[in-house]
């Protein structure tokens, strides 16, 4: 997931601890596994790439 405007905190499942991501970073999310975000403010976008 490639965040191109905005900032978010995410939790990736299995994991406790959140991270944050604002424009211009990424995360990637192993297969067959799941994340949650929120939006901390405002309009958030993003490019999601599936990779096979």
């Amino acid at each position: 997931m490639e965040i191109t405007s905005g900032s978010c905190n995410v939790t990736l499942d299995g994991e406790s601890i959140n991270k944050t991501f604002t424009g211009g970073e990424y995360f990637e999310v192993p297969g067959d596994s799941g994340f949650s975000i929120t939006v901390r403010e405002g309009i958030w976008q993003y490019v999601c790439t599936f990779l096979t």
